[in-house]
Order: C-alpha cells, then structure tokens, then sequence
C-alpha cells in the first residue's frame, strides 16, 4: 500500500517519539510510506527522523495566524494528497485527523486514525465516523473507544505504540547513603499533573527532614508549565532538591541516573515514558490510568499512586521505597520482564501485520 502518513506536528517527545518505530515497521511489510507534518513546531522530533533516514513534508509553518491556520493547512493537505493519490491516509494526533479526515472525505481516499488517550476533543468525537479504522495505542484506550467513543468494535483495532528495546546498561542501585534521585521525563504540561511530584516531595520533607535531604527529583522537559513548577519549587524551599533542565531527547541516559521514576498523570493512554522506565528495569510509581493501571499489575509491578490524592501517595512512596531496597528491585526486575516480553520488537511487528490487514479489509471494496 502507498499510505501518507500525516501528524500534527513536529514536537518533541509524546506521540511524535515513535514515528520512526512505526513507520519502519509499516516499511517492513512492503509499503511506502510518506511522512506529512502540518507544521514544525519545536521541531525536537527531527533529529530521531533524520537519524532513522525518514524524510518529511510540512503542510504549514507556525506563523500562519490562527484564524487561516486551518484552511490554509487543509487546502495544502488536498494539493498534496491529490498529487500523490495514496491507498490510505493514516492520521496522528487530533488536529491532523480533523484535517485528514475532510480531506479524504473530499478525496474519496479512506482514513485510518490514531487515538492516544482515553480523552477525545468534541470535533474529534463527532467525525469518528469519517476514519474507516481506529487504532489503539493501549487495549485501554481500545475499549475507551468502543464503550465512549461509540465507535463500532469491528472498526476498532490495537497497536501499542511503544517498541521496547533491553537497556544495555543495568538499573541503579541505591547504596542507602548518597542521593537517591528520583525523577519523572514528559511534557511539563496539566495533564502530567507534575505539581503533585514537587507537593509530594515538599510533604516528606516535612515529615522525614533528614531523609529528605537525600531526595533529588529530575523532571525532563519543557511546557507550559514551567514557570508554575519553579513557582511552587520556590514556595517550598526545594531549590537544592528539585532540577528542571528542559527537553532532552537522551531519555536513556536519564532513566539510568534515576533511583525511583514517577508518573502521576490525570490521564494517558500508553504513556512511553513510564513504560521506557518499566524496561530499563528502573522501580517505577504511577496513578492508574490508561495502560498505566495494567502495566501496575495492582502494585506487583509498580506502585500506585492514588489519584485522589497524590501528594500523601507520593509522599509514602518515598519513605517507603528508601526503607525496602529489596523489594523496590525485585518489582522493578518483574516489571522489565513483563514490558520487554509484551511491547518487544517481535510483538510490536506482529501487531503491525494485525493493522494492516485491518486496513486491508477496511479498504476492500465492497462486491
């Protein structure tokens, strides 16, 4: 098949990151597959696309004012789509499907369309109907679509977006006497609900003075949210336990620095990060959201987070973690095993081959 493969933007980091994995593994099956981006934005996922030989095209820059934006994005769209008259357009994130959907529709040329969390944007949810296929990134967020999205079973399918690879280097040992960092990678944005982490660790200061200055939290990333985190850093004197350096696309080398990472996000769907963490065997603590709850396996795997209260959760967590040594590894080595034999190399091309003939049959056209 000849698919043009349209997302949102060129940022770093989120539903960008694996673009390279997916559209290697699609290649894989014998199809051409062309990389289209409505604009650049940051443009931090690049370097990953350059790296695995992927060239793209843009629909649009970033200055275009916002009331063209659209138009002028979906009319470029059309030009294109209608010059290289794929079989299918296969979407990524929610603006690119709006725009990929009208133009299809226009184009009579079927739409397959990623969804990423168990959230839909309102225009998303009345043009379910205009993408033949839905693809999963988590069987959470299959079912999200089904019992929510009210879209059809038959035109649901799931392909966790995450590749995990074994990490080369092994995990971390805390020594029970020097820093035990802590620390948690994503876009510093409400959803991740990264002021949980600063309140969480302000608490256990309070309530274990001398351990806390033991405690260092990283948090990896840039976003809208900066300035309201180095607010409540600030508010809580953590200036020598909290670090914020911004985006980087070295995850690896972070995720092997980290005693304990953290993840107390409101919503998600896959969530890469903490699954990146999970297979670089580093202990990990989560809310239960999307695959997040799964991949916890009740606390066998993880500790949870509770959502309702985050901060006292975290808080414990950290006491905790720092008195059980042990048993902090022990789940950390069940958790690797359970993300490297479900999201490995192999699972990740054999649910590829499930999509596509998916899509195959989607596309068919009717006798």
């Amino acid at each position: 098949m000849k698919i043009t493969y349209i997302i949102s933007t060129l940022k770093g980091g989120g539903a960008q990151s694996p673009v390279p994995a997916i559209i290697k593994a699609l290649e894989a099956e014998g199809n051409e597959v062309r990389l289209v981006a409505c604009q650049p934005s940051d443009g931090r996922a690049m370097p990953n696309l350059k790296r695995a030989g992927i060239v793209w095209r843009l629909l649009n820059q970033d200055n275009v004012p916002v009331p063209f934006y659209f138009f002028t994005t979906l009319w470029n769209c059309l030009k294109l789509l209608s010059q290289d008259r794929p079989d299918v357009i296969w979407t990524s994130l929610s603006r690119a499907t709006a725009i990929a959907q009208i133009a299809g529709w226009l184009l009579k040329i079927p739409v397959v369309s990623w969804q990423n969390s168990t959230s839909l944007r309102s225009y998303t949810r009345i043009m379910t109907g205009l993408s033949k296929l839905w693809v999963a990134d988590s069987s959470v967020v299959a079912h999200y679509m089904r019992d929510e999205g009210k879209v059809p079973a038959k035109r649901v399918v799931e392909w966790p977006i995450y590749k995990a690879q074994t990490s080369a280097v092994p995990p971390l040992q805390w020594d029970g006497v020097g820093r035990f960092h802590i620390g948690s990678s994503g876009r510093l944005h409400e959803v991740k609900n990264y002021p949980a982490l600063i309140e969480g660790l302000a608490l256990f200061k309070r309530q274990n003075p001398q351990a806390a200055q033991q405690v260092h939290l990283t948090i990896l990333g840039e976003g809208p949210e900066r300035a309201k985190l180095e607010a409540l850093v600030r508010q809580h004197g953590l200036e020598s336990n909290v670090t914020l350096p911004g985006f980087s696309d070295d995850v690896p080398s972070f995720l092997e620095s980290l005693h304990l990472y953290l993840q107390p996000s409101r919503y998600e769907g896959m969530c890469l990060a903490l699954h990146e963490a999970m297979a670089a065997g580093v202990p990990c603590a989560a809310t239960p959201f999307g695959q997040m709850r799964e991949s916890l396996d009740g606390g066998r795997c993880g500790f949870v987070i509770d959502p309702a209260n985050p901060a006292q959760s975290i808080a414990a967590i950290l006491a905790h973690a720092m008195a059980n040594q042990s048993a902090l590894r022990d789940m950390a080595l069940i958790a690797q095993k359970n993300t490297l034999s479900q999201f490995g190399p192999e699972a990740f091309q054999k649910r590829a081959q499930n999509v596509l003939a998916m899509i195959q049959k989607a596309i068919k056209p009717k006798p």
